[in-house]
């Protein structure tokens, strides 16, 4: 480019920077490998043949893409430019979600993200099956294949019905609720939310009366209006303003659940590394 836009091998030499034999050398080199004569030397000077020129117009066109082409990888490996598929769904979406993806799309708006409608139950299953990059659980998690990192501490409540005798208290222990019906999410090996409502019932003195085991967490909370039974949720399920139900807090200490963000080890996608940058940055205010 630079030997057919000068029209001389001493001053293309020094626009690119090198000395004037390894040019020759380079532009000799290219010919060869073509198989025809791009420029014509003499002791008058260089004019381009036919073939440079057609060369030369190529070129004009092939470069300035190709250079896209570069910055566009270079971005991709920054984790600038891509997709990311996210587990969206649950409690997760009326509390830190929102912040999460707003703060990440501030900072990387060439980034695609998909969000999959994946309830928080399902949300590891996801993550296992590669239908998700990145997801949002509630801990525990036994998983080695899967990395955690916590994002929101959320302190447990119970959702009665309206009128229920416990409603006249401001708060409520565990062991208050022995002679309750329960209603809890399901049993899971990937979702630790069933195991933990039995373990605060049990160090109560008491297994939970379970009556119906529902998710996701609006569906249980409907139940509760209903009357069916009590729930113990996540504080955030008081976002669901139905008259018919009631929350209070629990007094335990352990009443309380972790909110992560989750991703499968194996995954060196760029641009998930750059949401879990982006993520540890953003201050998540606890529930108390």
């Amino acid at each position: 480019m630079a030997v057919a836009e000068e029209l001389s091998f001493v001053r293309a030499a020094k626009r690119v920077g090198i000395s004037q034999p390894p040019l020759s050398r380079q532009i000799a080199n290219l010919e060869a490998e073509i198989g025809t004569t791009l420029f014509n030397r003499n002791k008058h000077g260089v004019t381009i043949t036919e073939a440079g020129t057609a060369l030369h117009q190529e070129l004009r066109e092939i470069l300035p893409r190709l250079e896209g082409a570069i910055k566009t990888t270079q971005r991709a490996a920054k984790g600038q430019v891509g997709t990311l598929a996210l587990g969206f769904g649950g409690s997760a979406v009326y509390t830190f979600t929102p912040a999460l993806l707003r703060h990440f799309r501030r900072n990387f708006p060439d980034v695609e993200l998909s969000l999959r409608n994946v309830p928080v139950t399902s949300q590891l299953d996801a993550l296992l099956d590669q239908r998700i990059d990145i997801g949002f659980i509630i801990l525990p998690v036994d998983n080695d294949a899967i990395a955690t990192r916590v994002l929101l501490r959320d302190k447990l409540t119970v959702a009665l019905p309206s009128g229920h005798p416990l409603t006249r208290q401001k708060t409520i222990s565990v062991n208050e609720l022995s002679g309750s019906d329960f209603l809890v999410f399901p049993r899971s090996r990937n979702f630790g939310f069933y195991n933990k409502v039995i373990d605060l019932c049990t160090h109560a003195g008491f297994m939970p009366n379970i009556v119906q085991d529902i998710s996701p967490l609006e569906s249980q909370i409907g139940l509760v209006a209903a009357g069916v039974g009590v729930a113990i949720v996540p504080s955030v399920a008081q976002k669901f303003r139905l008259t018919e139900v009631e929350f209070r807090p629990l007094r335990e200490r352990t009443a309380y659940v972790e909110f992560a963000m989750a991703w499968r080890k194996s995954n060196t996608s760029p641009a998930v590394r750059a949401f879990i940058e982006v993520v540890s940055k953003v201050k998540i205010q606890e529930r108390q």
